[in-house]
């Protein structure tokens, strides 16, 4: 099965204010830390099963984690992004530090209006 992987720029609007703090509201505990833990040992193993549906699962599951730790990180725009890709995505991760970044998405299917990029790797 064909990975698809879409990149989409997103800007956090709130980052361009002088008082704006990406750290705000950060909740620190065991069961968010353990949520988010638990989403890397799973993401790490579907990388090495080459499972893309789990691959996309624990992808999300681990950018909720970092939400449900993190709320400011999301907002109007990324979560406009996130339903208008939600029919297509088996999962989602925003890349950034707070002021923007990219939302990436894993795709089983092709994206209406993305870009097709095919990655080689090179062996010796």
């Amino acid at each position: 099965m064909p990975v698809r992987i879409l990149v989409h720029y997103t800007v956090n609007e709130n980052s361009s204010r002088e008082n704006y703090n990406v750290l705000a509201n950060t909740t620190f505990d065991r069961e968010r830390a353990k949520a988010l833990s638990d989403s890397a040992e799973a993401h790490w193993q579907a990388i090495l099963d080459r499972n893309i549906v789990c691959f996309g699962q624990t992808m999300r599951a681990g950018f909720e984690a970092q939400v449900a730790m993190f709320p400011n990180m999301m907002n109007d725009r990324v979560a406009g992004l996130l339903d208008q890709y939600r029919n297509f995505a088996i999962g989602w991760k925003l890349s950034s530090a707070g002021g923007g970044g990219y939302l990436i998405l894993v795709c089983e299917k092709p994206v209406p209006g993305s870009i097709r990029v095919i990655a080689r790797r090179e062996t010796d």
